[in-house]
């Protein structure tokens, strides 16, 4: 019993964890970024009526390959439209004025910005790629995106 109550508590620890590598404030994403030298994996999502979005929660989002390879390579940030939560007002206004100053349909859509917050580039999911699931779909992605924004002249 005493096993089984230890293996729940490291579960929990572990599951908190993946959670937390994903923040919905977009000043702590562009200081975690600015401090880390990394760019910000926007997310812009629709997480309980979005099927696409819902599916990348379930299979890619928090899992272990995926963040591992995140934590390394940039910060992520969650956007989220959600039709059935609440949500803080300040939550919302900050979404809204992203989602008009960034722009874009469809969800979810992901772009790559810089520590103030600029636009680096934008992962292309509208392409046929060979994939073994949706989670390789995304890494390929992202690796595709983040091999530009390396290749680029930092700005002076």
């Amino acid at each position: 019993m005493m096993m089984r109550t230890l293996w729940l508590v490291g579960l929990l620890g572990v599951t908190t964890a993946l959670q937390a590598a994903w923040t919905q404030d977009y000043e702590a994403a562009k200081k975690q970024a600015r401090l880390s030298n990394r760019p910000i994996l926007a997310m812009f999502t629709g997480s309980d009526w979005c099927p696409p979005c819902k599916q990348f929660d379930r299979e890619v989002a928090h899992s272990e390959r995926f963040l591992g390879y995140t934590k390394e390579s940039v910060v992520l940030l969650k956007i989220d439209f959600p039709q059935h939560k609440l949500q803080a007002p300040a939550l919302i206004a900050q979404n809204e004025a992203l989602a008009e100053r960034i722009g874009g349909e469809e969800f979810p859509r992901f772009y790559l910005l810089d520590a103030d917050g600029r636009v680096l580039g934008k992962l292309n999911t509208g392409v046929q790629r060979r994939a073994v699931d949706y989670g390789d779909y995304i890494f390929q992605a992202l690796r595709e995106e983040l091999a530009k924004v390396v290749r680029r002249p930092a700005k002076e």
